[in-house]
């Protein structure tokens, strides 16, 4: 806002910084609501940073293949940034930050029934 001792546009998403409403920007977040059921693998927060230069599908296409659960979300990070890049030629880029949350356990991750059994029935011969 010219000639006004008021934050800058880095801050004027801050929540509480009503005075740039009237410029567009406000602090209240979009929110959808969804049931999750057993077929949902994962959800990705992400700032917008993400989704300026990366589509839903293009996320979702990331994160599931990328193997190694544990680095889905630096990938998405690493795709954004060099989108950005090409699609955003000598625009600064924006905070690209991601958060993958997992539902279920990976199939690395699954326990074999039948080794907790034989575990099981190991403890109770000691």
């Amino acid at each position: 806002m010219p000639n006004g001792k008021t934050p800058g546009l880095s801050l004027s998403r801050a929540f509480g910084d009503h005075c740039v409403k009237d410029f567009g920007l406000v602090s209240e977040p979009d929110v959808t609501r969804r049931n999750i059921s057993s077929r949902d693998q994962f959800v990705i927060l992400a700032t917008d940073g993400v989704w300026d230069v990366i589509s839903n599908q293009e996320a979702v296409q990331v994160v599931s293949l990328t193997p190694d659960r544990e680095e889905s979300a630096k990938r998405l990070v690493e795709c954004a940034g060099r989108a950005w890049r090409y699609k955003k030629k000598g625009i600064a880029m924006d905070d690209i930050s991601a958060i993958c949350l997992f539902f279920h356990p990976s199939p690395s991750q699954q326990i074999d029934p039948q080794l907790i059994s034989s575990q099981a029935d190991m403890m109770k011969a000691l």
